[in-house]
């Protein structure tokens, strides 16, 4: 089967993951829920037990291998830092402040029904080409995420570094349009840019930097989507004041030029 994929998200059924998984795990947050069946999770030289009626969630790179001790019903998803933040829920902070720990959640069956049609709807979005795709996927993931927390049970407590990063994703909402520099929210926060950096690269994955661009070029992805503006205009809505410097910035945090990525909503609206 052809699965299409986005690079920030994808969901799959528990019994085509544990035919199709591969060892080598990529920098992304994995999230399984366990409807029915028992196995094992691989992580590295450890191995954990799990069941039914449960949410399991893992830190990027911690996974190696789902070994089912029979057929299992279910959904895996991996997701990126920053789709997981955009949810800003108790349980997506707690994930990205963890280290090596395996969350584990029970679901109870008046919960599972949710969490099943939520999940459901989420496997229909991501194998297939609708319109909004990515924003119906998030929407969903961040309604699932919230019925999760509801029954995350564990205590919440914030580590510096969680809060510092917490703090950061809040004043880069505000302000990624007018601050688009790691010292301009250093400066802010009272930090050096340097250990800004090392704080977030290390609960996140990725680089301060790199979510500024993030946030750049998926505001830049939405005015494209959503409004009838030109690459000048949202260049100059973005704070770009020379369009060549935006196509360049464009294209190097997205993969696509503009145009192309422009030409892309169009056929995807006409079919």
């Amino acid at each position: 089967m052809n699965i299409s994929t986005i690079s920030e998200f994808e969901i799959h059924t528990l019994e085509w993951f544990a035919k199709n998984q591969v060892n080598t795990r990529h920098n992304t947050y994995e999230i399984l829920w366990v409807k029915r069946g028992e196995g094992f999770l691989k992580m590295g030289p450890e191995e954990s037990e799990i069941s039914g009626q449960t949410i399991y969630c893992l830190q990027p790179g911690r996974l190696k291998q789902l070994v089912p001790a029979e057929r299992m019903e279910g959904y895996y998803i991996s997701l990126s830092a920053d789709f997981l933040q955009l949810a800003e829920t108790t349980l997506s902070f707690s994930l990205l402040s963890a280290q090596n720990d395996l969350l584990q959640i029970p679901i109870d069956e008046e919960t599972e029904a949710e969490v099943e049609e939520i999940l459901g709807k989420m496997r229909k979005e991501f194998i297939n080409y609708f319109s909004f795709r990515l924003e119906v996927l998030k929407g969903l993931f961040k309604i699932f995420l919230l019925y999760t927390s509801r029954k995350y049970s564990y205590p919440v407590t914030f580590t510096k570094d969680a809060e510092l990063l917490r703090r950061f994703m809040q004043l880069l909402k505000e302000h990624f349009i007018t601050k688009k520099m790691v010292t301009d929210y250093a400066y802010e926060l009272n930090i050096t840019p340097s250990y800004l950096n090392q704080v977030v690269k290390k609960l996140s994955g990725y680089t301060a930097s790199y979510h500024i661009q993030q946030y750049l070029v998926k505001e830049a992805k939405r005015l494209a989507i959503h409004s009838n503006r030109s690459m000048k205009e949202i260049a100059y809505a973005l704070g770009f004041n020379d369009m060549a410097h935006f196509s360049k910035f464009f294209k190097n945090n997205s993969g696509v030029n503009f145009t192309n990525f422009k030409k892309g909503i169009s056929l995807m609206i006409q079919h």
